[in-house]
């Protein structure tokens, strides 16, 4: 299903961007295959939240909603009310949806010690683009946040949209019944999915060398298995502009996450269409990382070319020095041998 007439659009559910190829998947395979229906049908109350806490918004709700421990939105604010909210929450930062760059409470935050992060999306005409760039910005930010959009009603779908991402890690398509309802629900229903079929894509780790494995995004889970495996580093060849493509939530924040492992990382964006680009400083961060190390791309098509590319690299470097060491051992015997 394509998203709404919002602008922009999705990708068809039968379609899955690989690495920004297109590979095509068979027609409803994964909606009606049964780990993906178990999967699906295991959140349908947090898209129902969806359309209650909302429509309890529109009817007059104000202040603080919490969404998650971690994720508030904002129904109303003002700034004799920022000191209140901080001390009852411990906000570290507030994510501005809105197009004014400026907010009234402003100066209320800043006293209070909260961020502001400036996120604009137009949330009555949503793009895929634009979502993946919100939540992203909500990854990245310190925690706990408050969202805070044109309107509350807005906010509130689009926290429960990343939570149910983040949290849940899945979701349900809308009912017939929701299907009638608000373009941005509607919208967001279809704008998870797509990130459940593309993420339900991702190939594993594998390990092609005894000191370098690749894979698509990682997750926390298998970066701390990883780690008790004995991986000393990662280089990740995604630009950090794909964040929220995948709908995990890592990209975002990948170096804190991987740094705060004991790991030591580096990001050397490959473009897809053109993945030898960038080789040279590819070479270059690959060399100077600690083994064994994981190299990664969203799917593990780059990831899998640089690495075919370093290794046969590697290998015409021992070539050479083993040929060197040859000739060396040639010229010692042939010296010898003139001196007796």
């Amino acid at each position: 299903a394509g998203a709404g007439a919002g602008g922009g659009g999705l990708a068809a559910a039968d379609n899955v961007d690989v690495d920004g190829g297109l590979a095509v998947v068979p027609e409803d395979s994964w909606l009606s295959d049964g780990v993906f229906d178990w999967e699906l049908s295991l959140v349908s109350d947090a898209l129902e939240d969806l359309i209650s806490s909302t429509a309890a918004a529109a009817c007059g709700a104000t202040g603080v909603h919490p969404v998650t421990p971690d994720l508030f939105n904002a129904q109303s604010l003002n700034a004799a009310e920022i000191p209140g909210v901080v001390l009852a929450t411990g906000i570290k930062t507030l994510v501005n949806m809105t197009h004014r760059k400026t907010l009234p409470f402003g100066d209320a935050l800043a006293a209070a010690g909260v961020a502001v992060v400036w996120r604009p999306v137009d949330l009555s005409n949503p793009t895929e683009k634009s979502i993946d760039e919100a939540l992203a910005a909500i990854d990245a930010a310190p925690k706990p946040v408050i969202l805070f959009a044109s309107q509350g009603a807005q906010g509130e779908a689009l926290a429960q949209a990343h939570a149910t991402l983040r949290t849940t890690g899945c979701s349900a398509p809308m009912s017939d019944a929701r299907a009638n309802s608000d373009g941005l629900f509607k919208f967001l229903s279809e704008y998870v999915q797509t990130k459940i079929c593309k993420a339900s894509q991702i190939p594993g780790i594998t390990q092609v060398s005894d000191d370098v494995y690749i894979s698509g995004q990682v997750n926390e889970a298998q970066l701390e298995d990883l780690r008790a495996k004995g991986v000393k580093a990662v280089l990740n060849l995604r630009s950090l502009s794909e964040a929220g493509a995948l709908g995990l939530g890592i990209l975002a924040r990948e170096e804190d996450l991987v740094k705060s492992l004991g790991l030591e990382y580096a990001n050397v964006p490959v473009e897809v269409s053109n993945p030898t680009a960038s080789l040279k400083r590819v070479t270059e961060a690959f060399q100077r990382l600690p083994r064994p190390v994981l190299v990664h791309s969203a799917f593990r098509t780059r990831a899998g070319t640089v690495t075919r590319y370093l290794q046969l690299q590697r290998k015409r470097r021992q070539e050479v020095e083993s040929g060197s060491d040859k000739k060396a051992q040639e010229l010692g015997t042939v010296g010898a041998t003139t001196s007796s």
